[in-house]
């Protein structure tokens, strides 16, 4: 924030603006103050929306009245553990001890109050020092300074912003729709509705290679433009391949590694937590800048085999199924596939002409996804933009 206060904005501390009140949590040993009809709303219950109109747990009239409350519009900010996750509340509330409600004053909107403590979340942040548990108290979070331009200007911002926010959620609803699309269609063509002509086939009949990089023993630093990397395992963690997700390690491991993601290919995660393990990706060009490390395996199919069709596959919920059916435990909440049991794994292949057509299909569907993403996406950044240029007041909205 600069130390400049636009012209007409007062700047003002945070608890001379709004109430802040911190929650609790009730006896979770007396059932007479639970499972009634008032939220309770916990950190987890706090998502990318600006509302908060869903929550897990609720407390009864008796277990309500023995904690603080904050009524509907009241903006909620997370100060204990993962500071910094804020809503507003659709209706009267109660939240827990990790949670600091601040209820606007007559002089300040909510929607506004909401879109400032979020972009200053990096600022307040700091205030919480480096504890094991970071924590910002009632009393600092009070003193944070805040700027504030008069109310009907607020209000303005405020629907600026919201207008953003609606259209982000729409965008993402799009990507949702449009990636359920996918997987029911890819659940649909590639094992409910095979022809007579599909063939039972284990993975190594289908596979030309299936090998593991480096065993990576230092963190190395980011690599830059043009260096070579070692990939993440969280490269593939998404479901699709990214290869900004890399580091450079030492030169002598690098040249004992000689698995480089290539062209037509499959990158597969064989140790991870059990959500993970067996995440994979297609790769669609040839990465000469980058390795794999052991926990990474690189597939490629016979010429018989699309590749695509395989990548598709594998995000199947059956192949999902095998997999964590393989899947073996190692040291803490680490699973590992091996290569011979991940090689047995069976599935019905078909013709390569049908192979083909299930790719066009889902291909086109994939784009449509991926547009829907990007879309998403630009919409966010240009909330950030907004955000950085309406709320220090360097951009003006017009009455």
């Amino acid at each position: 924030m600069s130390s400049e206060v636009p012209k007409g904005w007062a700047a003002q501390q945070l608890g001379q603006v709004v109430r802040v009140v911190t929650g609790k949590t009730p006896s979770t040993k007396d059932d007479r103050f639970w499972n009634g009809k008032v939220p309770f709303v916990t950190p987890s219950d706090i998502g990318d929306s600006p509302w908060c109109d869903t929550v897990e747990r609720h407390l009864s009239t008796l277990g309500a009245s023995t904690v603080s409350t904050a009524p509907a519009g009241a903006v909620l900010f997370t100060c204990i553990a993962s500071i910094g996750k804020s809503c507003i509340l659709s209706e009267r509330s109660a939240f827990n001890q990790q949670i600091n409600a601040c209820i606007p004053g007559p002089s300040t909107d909510s929607y506004f109050l909401y879109s400032q403590l979020q972009a200053m979340g990096d600022e307040i942040r700091q205030l919480a020092g480096t504890t094991a548990v970071p924590i910002i108290n009632k009393s600092t979070f009070s003193t944070i300074p805040i700027w504030l331009p008069p109310l009907d200007e607020q209000r303005r911002i405020a629907e600026v912003l919201r207008s953003v926010d609606e259209a982000i959620a729409a965008a993402e609803n799009a990507v949702v729709q449009a990636n359920t699309a996918l997987h029911l269609n890819a659940e649909k063509l590639l094992v409910h509705d095979l022809t007579e002509t599909a063939n039972e086939r284990r993975l190594v009949d289908l596979i030309a290679s299936l090998d593991a990089g480096v065993s990576v023993n230092s963190e190395g630093r980011p690599a830059a433009d043009g260096e070579i990397g070692i990939l993440k395992t969280s490269c593939v963690s998404g479901g699709y391949f990214d290869p900004d997700e890399n580091k450079v390690v030492l030169p002598d491991e690098v040249a004992r590694t000689r698995v480089q993601p290539t062209a037509n290919s499959i990158i597969i995660s064989r140790m991870n937590t059990l959500d993970l393990v067996g995440a994979n990706a297609f790769v669609a060009e040839d990465c000469p800048d980058l390795y794999l490390p052991d926990r990474l395996w690189l597939l490629k199919t016979k010429p018989n085999i699309m590749c695509r069709w395989l990548a598709f596959y594998m995000k199947t919920v059956r192949f999902r199924a095998q997999i964590v059916d393989i899947a073996s435990g190692t040291s803490g909440s680490m699973k590992n596939i091996s290569k011979a049991r991940l090689s047995d794994i069976a599935m019905h292949v078909p013709e390569y002409t049908e192979q083909e057509r299930a790719v066009d299909i889902l291909t086109a569907m994939e784009s449509a996804m991926l547009s829907a993403q990007a879309v998403a996406r630009s919409y966010r950044e240009m909330r950030q933009s907004l955000m950085s240029d309406l709320l220090s007041g360097r951009v003006r909205v017009p009455a």
